[in-house]
């Protein structure tokens, strides 16, 4: 059972991966850095780089959350977060 309790990962702490169709999706080898996994996954969202580099680095939005009020303006990018088991 997952903890369910997710960290968000350093762009330079390791991957190992136990799903062979995600790595080879993403044109990945068996262990990588996250950050080749952020860029994997922005070169797929987007076949220009430039627009994966913004996705990386982060997309100007307006954001309506639940806990706040109001529209908030601010920015969004891709993190990857590991959730331990047990």
């Amino acid at each position: 059972m997952m903890n369910e309790s997710f960290e968000t990962l350093k762009d330079s702490e390791v991957i190992t991966f136990n799903n062979d169709s995600i790595r080879k999706y993403l044109s990945l080898p068996p262990t990588c850095l996250v950050k080749d996994v952020k860029n994997a996954i922005a070169q797929k969202a987007y076949e220009d780089p430039e627009k994966a580099q913004e996705l990386l680095e982060g997309i100007n939005c307006e954001v309506l959350q639940f806990s706040k009020q109001g529209w908030k303006t601010g920015k969004i990018k891709i993190s990857i977060e590991f959730s331990p088991e047990n």
